[in-house]
């Protein structure tokens, strides 16, 4: 596979590094957990959510893999709040014929901001649908950026489909419960529906439902990659400059061997990821898509703990934001699944009988 850049993607990716950069700078931030409604305007207006829109639908008509490009962007700069909810309702909703223009304004120029809940197949449901009433109960126990979005969509499975659904957030019989997180750049929530009213705006079947998870799972693998590499990129500057016994301590083979080996760690995860970010072929997409999960998460979490020890006592304390890093490198996989149900869906595609084998993370998150 070829991982070059096209000159249209090349652009993308240096207007969304700059955009970052200057508009949400990780180093210069006051507040590294602020939510800002006024940076996601910004990000419409420069066209950033409207990245995979048609153009007759007021968006660029790029691609999944640009899309990709922007998350891997922001994920360096460890931008806050929804961005990757909203964007990735933007892919579903390009799915939805009665989504109407002035919805699409809205939705590309951030006036409106949504969040989703779209968990794994197979996974028990704690939420049930009546299509005859149009009315939802159950209960959702970790819900991104709640109280902080003006739509939700979130996905019911049933025997052989899944309905995809939209709700209002002020509506009746909605209770919130904070969720409290080890990442302050994650906000959610414990929410309960009580024959909540919710429009029925799509019906997936399962193929599609996990084409629409492989989706998503590429813009966070491809944020969580942008991440790690401005994590090694720190490591590196710091042992460039930083003086022990008269010489750099990046002159110690110790510390080149430890550094070189994440380097190849990530170009090797990096491969995967941008595989499946620009994979045409879905069936191959989904594979690489889950494959890229679990070895990016890993990764991440790996170069993130490593980039605390390289820089010393320094590294452990608040004056450089790596613990940051560290914190959402712990939260970000589960984003679009678990680590567990990324490998129990490998081995079940390639034949191989999972039991127990496949392990789960201790939880970082717990309800208030």
């Amino acid at each position: 596979m070829n991982f070059s850049l096209s000159e249209q993607d090349t652009e993308i990716r240096q207007l969304a590094q700059k955009f970052f950069g200057t508009e949400c700078p990780l180093l210069q931030r006051a507040s590294h957990e602020e939510l800002s409604r006024d940076l996601y305007r910004k990000m419409g207006d420069v066209g950033l959510f409207g990245i995979m829109v048609p153009e007759i639908r007021g968006g660029s008509a790029g691609t999944r893999f640009q899309a990709g490009l922007i998350a891997e962007a922001a994920g360096s700069e460890l931008v806050p709040g929804p961005w990757l909810e909203h964007l990735w309702a933007i892919e579903m909703l390009l799915d939805v014929p009665d989504t109407k223009d002035g919805q699409w304004e809205s939705f590309i120029q951030a006036h409106q901001l949504a969040t989703i809940f779209f968990p794994p197949l197979g996974e028990a449901s704690e939420l049930w649908y009546s299509h005859e009433e149009q009315r939802l109960r159950g209960q959702i126990s970790r819900f991104s950026f709640v109280e902080h979005t003006d739509l939700w969509l979130v996905a019911v499975p049933n025997s052989d489909a899944v309905d995809i659904l939209e709700i209002s957030p002020d509506l009746p019989g909605i209770t919130l419960s904070t969720v409290s997180s080890m990442d302050p750049l994650w906000r959610g929530a414990f929410v309960r529906f009580d024959q909540v009213k919710a429009k029925l705006l799509t019906i997936l079947s399962f193929e599609q439902y996990e084409n629409l998870l492989a989706n998503g799972s590429d813009l966070v693998s491809m944020a969580m990659y942008g991440a790690a590499q401005r994590v090694l990129d720190m490591t590196v500057d710091y042992l460039k400059t930083r003086q022990q016994f008269g010489r750099t301590i990046g002159s110690f083979q110790a510390l080149k061997h430890k550094v070189s080996d994440l380097f190849i760690e990530l170009e090797h995860a990096g491969s995967l990821v941008y595989a499946a970010a620009g994979s045409d072929d879905r069936a191959m997409q989904r594979r690489w898509s889950h494959m890229a999960a679990i070895e990016m998460g890993r990764v991440y979490r790996h170069a993130a703990e490593s980039a605390i020890q390289l820089h010393g006592g320094i590294g452990f304390t608040t004056s450089l934001p790596l613990h940051y890093f560290l914190k959402n490198a712990w939260t970000s996989g589960w984003r679009a699944g678990s680590e567990s149900y990324h490998q129990k869906w490998l081995m079940k595609e390639f034949g191989l009988d999972y039991g127990d084998t496949a392990q789960e993370r201790p939880t970082a998150f717990k309800s208030s």
